[in-house]
């Protein structure tokens, strides 16, 4: 990644409201594991939201704060079919730039 570019990311990580970043933090947490759809990082956020003591929000403003997060370049949403009939499954993927970013961050703050 260009130093600008990197800078500029890590700029907008450090400005993010919390609620936004523990959506990051929530999608890189598990998603080592493989397939990560939408539900399985909002579970993983609201959990963070109630360990930090922080308000719950609705599943509408989750959505809201993805598409954030899309328009932004830091994420993609993948839509996948279950079969015929079934319906779809969207998937999560961080991207690899912000995943760096956000680690570095995220040391940064440990340190202090």
């Amino acid at each position: 990644m260009v130093e600008v570019e990197k800078r500029a990311v890590e700029m907008l990580i450090r400005q993010m409201p919390k609620s936004i970043l523990l959506i990051l933090l929530a999608a890189t947490s598990i998603e080592d594991g493989g397939k990560l759809t939408v539900e399985d990082v909002y579970q993983s956020w609201v959990e963070s939201l109630r360990r930090r003591g922080l308000p719950v929000l609705s599943k509408r403003r989750f959505y809201d704060y993805i598409t954030e997060l899309k328009e932004r370049g830091f994420i993609d949403v993948v839509r996948r079919g279950k079969g015929r009939g079934r319906g779809f499954e969207y998937q999560v993927v961080v991207q690899p730039q912000v995943k760096e970013v956000l680690r570095e961050v995220l040391e940064h703050r440990n340190t202090r």
